[in-house]
């Protein structure tokens, strides 16, 4: 899926120990389709000797942004 315009807030950070969780916000508009996107998002990280060890990303897309 291709987003114009895509857009990223990240209004909330949590760090404990090597771990940092970050809350947000992602936003466009699906190129396909035309629909505006704004879909919650969290950014999950873990360190290693300052250096990122892990990074999952996590961002439900609507099934309609698709249609």
């Amino acid at each position: 899926m291709t987003v114009e315009n895509p857009g990223l807030v990240m209004n909330e950070f949590v760090a404990m120990d090597d771990k940092v969780v970050a809350l947000g916000r992602f936003f466009g508009t699906v190129k396909r389709t035309g629909k505006s996107l704004n879909v919650p998002v969290a950014h999950y990280w873990v360190f290693r000797d300052g250096k990122v060890a892990h990074y999952r990303n996590f961002a439900p897309v609507p099934a309609d942004a698709y249609r």
